[in-house]
């Protein structure tokens, strides 16, 4: 079944989304670079649930700000929880004290543990049992997706994958938190 959209249509879904996204990013006070991916989400959830309209109830301009209004709201909490989890405020390597680099790299550990490299062979081997440790118990999308981007960058991993790229990046998240679960932190 093939969803018919006139172009006046997809202009009320366009910019009402694009409200949203712009309403989102500044009560969240996020970086403008997230207002396409937002949008992209939004007009995506807008159009997945274009097919419940129905005009007797309303017009579409209503019905499409309260989807986007509703959907908005699930983002903010989703964003909010990230925020909780991980640090809602950006910090600033050049203030070692608030960031923590005072206490976890020391004067004399070397250039490669600033650059997060390792530091002999053995830490080397940890990581890569760690890190085949984490990635065995991830479900098999996730795990096919790890095996991706060993030998492709995100991007051309995203093109290969066949996933939307907001679906694509929400499951790099999904990754990165498992990692963070099983006690892996990223660097870099």
């Amino acid at each position: 079944m093939s969803l018919q959209i006139s172009p006046s249509d997809l202009q009320i879904l366009q910019h009402e989304s694009e409200l949203a996204a712009r309403r989102l990013i500044r009560r969240l006070w996020l970086p403008y670079s997230e207002l396409a991916d937002l949008h992209q989400e939004l007009l995506l959830d807008l159009i997945a649930r274009l097919p419940g309209f129905d005009p007797k109830r309303g017009s579409l301009g209503a019905f499409v700000g309260t989807v986007a209004k509703h959907k908005s709201a699930g983002i903010a909490r989703r964003i909010h929880r990230e925020h909780q989890l991980f640090g809602a405020e950006p910090i600033s390597i050049d203030d070692p004290d608030r960031c923590g680099l005072r206490e976890t790299v020391p004067d004399d550990a070397g250039l490669g543990s600033l650059l997060g490299g390792a530091c002999d062979a053995h830490v080397s081997m940890d990581l890569a049992r760690d890190v085949i440790r984490s990635v065995s118990v991830l479900p098999a999308g996730l795990r096919d997706l790890c095996a991706l981007l060993q030998s492709e960058t995100p991007t051309a991993a995203c093109r290969k994958s066949g996933l939307s790229r907001a679906t694509f990046y929400r499951r790099l998240r999904e990754i990165r938190l498992s990692f963070l679960v099983s006690g892996l932190r990223m660097v870099a």
